[in-house]
């Protein structure tokens, strides 16, 4: 199978779910999911929008977990910077990636 094919069945169930309803196994899963493009596919375009599932679904889990939020509000922050600081990245992108550092950054001064 062209590798192509298996980013895109990984991003897409990664995507899938978090289309369940919010549970802690199913975020660890999207995690997981969305890290496996990362490392196999650095440079697709899936590994590109895995990064940001990747962040949001630190975001979320921090909300889940309040004993892992610092430490998910920090993975979320990184992730978040290197798009809103890489001009090569998309615009829409990038806008996307400094909503959200914006909410984490909400998130870490309550």
């Amino acid at each position: 199978m062209p590798p192509e094919f298996v980013a895109r069945a990984y991003f897409a169930f990664g995507d899938c779910l978090l289309q369940e309803p919010e549970s802690d196994d199913k975020e660890r899963d999207a995690i997981t999911a969305f890290a496996t493009v990362i490392d196999k596919f650095p440079d697709s375009r899936e590994a590109l929008l895995a990064r940001g599932k990747l962040a949001n679904c630190y975001l979320a889990r921090a909300e889940l977990d309040p004993t892992q939020a610092a430490a998910a509000y920090t993975n979320a922050a990184a992730i978040y910077l290197g798009f809103a600081n890489n001009k090569s990245v998309e615009v829409n992108i990038r806008s996307q990636a400094e909503v959200g550092l914006a909410q984490v950054r909400e998130k870490q001064a309550l």
